[in-house]
């Protein structure tokens, strides 16, 4: 038995162990994981996306745009020197063939390994240089500086949120003030959320790196909220076409040159892309689940509250609603006719349930905006009364008022075209896309009963949202960004729908259905192609995003660090108005204009300051802002009701004392009171002022100048010319411009030419001087001055006689006079004009002793306080002490601070001190001057400064010691402009040599003091 059983056991051994395969199980398992796949697929595609959207958004932090300009810079450097030496070997070879040993000799240098090592550490070495150009330190580590202008105007407001704890500079009266903005007034400031979306980034951040500044937390909260897009621009597409529309929705939207651009730096206009997007999701998640009550009014709930917070970071929010409620409208009208040629009358059932659902996230709509902006009333008019007053005002030349309207020149506002917003979308081919989705969207309608209304009412939102973005964009080339929403959702479809049409053509042939590997061998193939059709796109995107860099530079920052460290908490800065947000967040000061009150008198009379060819007037004009902004004006105004009399009464007043401009307003019949606060408003005793000038204010010159030059009287008379017309315009021109009765007849038919041009009005009411060349290059032949400037784009030689006092271009066709010529030398001016000109440009030229240099310009910018500032480095100036001057830096950025003296400038210990003397002795004998060859020119002590251009100012500084101390004593005290005699006992003059122990006398004259 026992062996039998051995033997049973063995043959157990031998054979195979039985599988048993539970095939249900497997089924089961197969049937969850087609289930959930689609699930998994959208959940990789989200994670894709948002890896590429981070990698997209933050690459303007690496400044990779240096590196080519390092490469160009080297490049450049190197092929020169090659220049230099074929030149000087091969001085007869042609020019074509010298440029080819030129190139031929740099590609052997790049070709030699130890060379091209060495090029390319330089060109590293130069990359980082540049680079410089854009960072800033805190704590020790080296940061990228914000992109642009008005993210700085957001980061001011999470820095106080950061310090204090609220978003205010301060709280009155149970309200958010701010004193920085429209000094010294300050206003009061509306709560918007992106401070607080910085904010709270920062306080996540700091939880990581308590190193973190707000600066830093700013960018990646542009991070995040561009991630978002990405994310919500999916899901949008997702509902329109499934996950391959979601796929290129969000693709296309987060490669979208203009999107990038408008982000980076860290500006809200982030919440103009996200926003649209999600309410645009919200609404069609919302029309779709009309059979579920309960997902109905969870996403008309937070479609509406949606709105509500778009409605709270932007005033043109209502534009995105607009063009929702007008393509449902037309998608009405459309169905409402539609039926109407079938036999019916109205709408069908699902028109009905659609329309229904559009009218219950109107009136939460409503609801949600009334609590945001605590009105009832502020819903219609955000959506209906807003949109036509902002159309029909926002490109007027003169407000209403007679003030000019700034909107006019500012450069987002210029009207674009058609053309712009193709180039924005990446070009045609997305535009075709785009239209292919519209046309996809309809015929999927038609063919389909599911989706069918909302189809049609996506095609009809789509196109009116496009062509309300086209006219907007017309209105101001910002406008493009509210075309992006509509087209990605186009696009998307473009994408999403033709692969779906494709599948199913697939589907339908027989084949195809039982060869599965075949047919997903096609549709992969189809979307390879998809992906290389956005492949342009994408690269498109990086390269915009590469080539970022700031608007700010350390130059910048420099310059507002030294003020924020160096003066009085309560100064004001002044300058014209596009960087205020940086001087109040950097500098920490207060402004008298930035960009979110450019529109204001304050701007007519900063660009007055400007053209100010009198520098004591400008300073009046300064001292009248520092003291109370505009508010001078307005009590006047009061009276008049008439902004151009008024604007003339203020004129006369800021160049009298309280004297006179008490008896002066009396005369008119101003009461005490008024008067009273007319004086504080104009001659109080100011704080602080720093002004600011800077490079970028060349090429704006024509703006500040045009609005500086603003005839308030030419303002009023194209107001009554369009208004009333006829004898009354040409009776305004006769009384109050003075014209003749012919003249006021010529000039109101000139009006009537304009045809409502607003260029050819604005013209006639101001010029737009500017600058026609560059700073020259200038040296001393003999008696003539000799310059070199750049004029558009050609080089030509200036030259100016010191002793005939004679100004030409030396040309082919003979000498060429300037209009006029305009010579500062030593604090003095010389102005020569030739009315026979050709040329309409006025050549200014500065004679400061070693400092020589020469500018062509409009004549109504030859002797504007910008002019004399900026190229005439401040000499001459009696009220402006150079503070600060940093520049210009490898990128080209110059900045010059100038400290406004309100007494004048005065010689004190520690000044240093620019002059002009001439020494003599008791009996006349002259035995020094600052007058080049003084002895050949006999000059004596009854000589005059002025006659003499030439000259070599002094300069030293008082209190060191580096003059005799009777002349250090008599310097003391002046101010620049004064010219008086010293006299010097011999105890306080020279103790060795031939003057020791003689009287001496000084005629000196103080040019400058710094």
């Amino acid at each position: 038995m026992k062996g039998k059983n051995h033997k049973n056991e063995n043959v157990e051994k031998d054979k195979e162990p039985e599988i048993k395969i539970n095939t249900k199980k497997i089924k089961s398992i197969k049937r969850k994981f087609e289930k959930t796949a689609p699930r998994w697929t959208t959940l990789i595609l989200i994670i894709t996306l948002l890896l590429f959207s981070y990698y997209v958004h933050m690459l303007p932090k690496q400044l990779s745009i240096t590196d080519s300009w390092a490469r160009n810079a080297v490049y450049n450097s190197i092929k020169n020197n090659i220049a230099v030496n074929v030149n000087r070997y091969y001085p007869n070879l042609p020019p074509s063939q010298k440029q080819e040993f030129i190139n031929s000799q740099f590609e052997m240098l790049l070709k030699n390994k130890t060379q091209l090592n060495q090029i390319n550490q330089q060109i590293k070495y130069v990359s980082q240089e540049f680079k410089k150009q854009f960072e800033y330190t805190n704590n020790n580590q080296t940061h990228v500086l914000l992109g642009d202008i008005d993210s700085y105007y957001w980061l001011r407001w999470a820095r106080n949120l950061k310090n204090t704890g609220h978003y205010c500079d301060e709280v009155v009266d149970g309200r958010c003030f701010d004193n920085h903005m429209i000094a010294p007034l300050g206003t009061f400031a509306a709560v918007r959320p992106h401070p607080f979306v910085i904010f709270f980034t920062y306080k996540l951040l700091s939880i990581f790196d308590k190193n973190i500044d707000i600066m830093q937390s700013s960018y990646a909260a542009m991070v995040i909220l561009c991630l978002l897009v990405t994310l919500f621009a999916f899901l949008l597409g997702k509902e329109v076409a499934g996950n391959i529309g979601g796929f290129f929705t969000s693709l296309i939207i987060t490669v979208n040159p203009f999107f990038i651009m408008r982000v980076s730096g860290s500006d809200d206009d982030v919440y103009n892309f996200l926003f649209p997007i999600l309410i645009a999701w919200l609404t069609i998640k919302t029309i779709k689940s009309k059979s579920n009550k309960k997902a109905f009014w969870t996403y008309a709930g937070l479609t509406a509250a949606s709105v509500a917070a778009y409605s709270f970071t932007w005033a043109g929010w209502w534009f995105t609603f607009d063009m929702l409620l007008g393509g449902v409208a037309v998608y009405g009208v459309i169905r409402v006719l539609m039926n109407l040629k079938e036999g019916r009358k109205g709408f069908d059932k699902e028109t009905k349930s659609l329309l229904t659902a559009i009218t219950i996230i109107f009136l939460l709509s409503w609801v949600g905006v009334g609590l945001i902006q605590h009105s009832a009333t502020g819903f219609i008019k955000s959506t209906v009364i807003m949109p036509m007053q902002r159309s029909a005002t926002l490109k007027e030349v003169a407000k209403s008022t007679g003030w000019p309207n700034i909107y006019n020149t500012v450069a987002e506002l210029n009207a674009g075209s058609f053309k712009q917003i193709i180039n924005s979308i990446g070009g045609s081919l997305n535009f075709l896309i785009a239209m292919l989705g519209i046309f996809l969207l309809i015929f999927i309608g038609v063919k389909e009963k599911k989706n069918r209304e909302i189809n049609f009412l996506l095609a009809s939102v789509i196109i009116v949202w496009m062509l309300g973005a086209t006219y907007a964009t017309y209105k101001g080339v910002r406008f493009i960004l509210l075309f992006i929403t509509p087209f990605i959702i186009a696009y998307g479809a473009g994408m999403g729908l033709l692969f779906k049409v494709v599948e199913e053509q697939i589907l339908r042939i027989k084949r195809m259905k039982e060869n599965k590997s075949v047919k997903r061998g096609i549709l992969s193939a189809v979307l390879i192609a998809l992906f290389l059709i956005s492949i342009p796109s994408v690269s498109m995107g990086i390269k915009a995003s590469k080539s970022y860099i700031p608007n700010m530079t350390t130059t910048w920052y420099t310059s507002l660090t030294k003020i924020r460290e160096e003066s009085a908490p309560n100064a004001i800065l002044n300058s014209w108005w596009d960087f205020g947000h940086w001087f109040k967040f950097v500098a920490d000061r207060r402004v008298t204009a930035d960009g979110a009150s450019q529109n204001s008198p304050q701007v007519y009379w900063l660009g007055k300051v400007l053209v100010e060819t009198n520098e004591t007037e400008a300073v009046n004009i300064l001292r009248m802002l520092d003291c109370g902004s505009n508010n001078a004006f307005n009590i006047i105004n009061k009276k008049y009701q008439n902004t151009r009399e008024s604007v003339e009464i203020e004129d006369k007043i800021l160049n009298m004392n309280k004297t006179e401009i008490k008896s002066y307003l009396s005369s008119l019949g101003f009461n005490n009171s008024d008067i009273n606060e007319i004086i504080n408003y104009t001659k109080c005793n100011p704080p602080e002022d720093y002004f600011i000038t800077s490079d970028d204010m060349i090429g704006k010159a024509g703006v500040w100048a045009h609005f500086g030059l603003w005839s308030f009287r030419k303002a009023e008379a194209l107001e009554i010319a369009k208004k009333d017309g006829g004898n009354k315009a040409i009776k305004f021109m006769e009384d109050k411009l003075g014209y003749s009765k012919a003249q006021a007849v010529s000039e109101y038919n000139r009006i009537l030419s304009f045809q409502g041009n607003s260029r050819k009005e604005q013209s006639w009411i101001s010029p737009w001087p500017g600058y026609a060349s560059t700073r020259g290059n200038c040296k001393i032949t003999n008696d003539a001055v000799v310059c070199i400037n750049n004029l558009q784009g050609q080089y030509i030689q200036s030259v100016f006689n010191t002793t005939n006092k004679e100004a030409y271009i030396n040309a082919n066709m003979g000498k060429i006079r300037p209009k006029e010529v305009v010579v500062y030398y030593n604090g003095y001016e010389l102005k020569k004009e030739y009315k026979n000109s050709s040329l309409n440009l006025a050549w200014v030229l500065f004679l400061n002793g070693n400092q020589i240099n020469s500018i062509y310009c409009s004549p109504e910018l030859a002797e504007s306080l910008f002019t004399k500032l900026y190229f005439g480095d401040g000499y001459g100036m009696r009220y402006f002490k150079l503070f600060s001057d940093e520049g210009p830096s490898p990128v080209g950025t110059r900045v010059a601070v100038w400290n406004v003296s309100w007494k004048g400038l005065t010689a004190r210990k520690g000044s240093k001190v620019t002059l002009l003397y001439i020494g003599y002795l008791e009996n006349g004998s002259v035995f020094d001057s600052t007058i080049t060859n003084w002895r050949k020119l006999n000059i004596s002590k009854d000589s005059n400064f002025k006659d003499y251009m030439l000259e070599k100012p002094f300069t030293f500084t008082i209190g060191t010691h580096q003059v005799i101390p009777g002349f250090e004593k008599g310097v003391e005290g002046m101010k620049v402009g004064e010219e008086k005699v010293i006299r010097v006992p011999p105890e306080e003059g020279y103790k060795t040599g031939k003057l020791a122990g003689k009287t001496l006398y000084f005629k000196v004259k103080v040019i400058k003091i710094d």
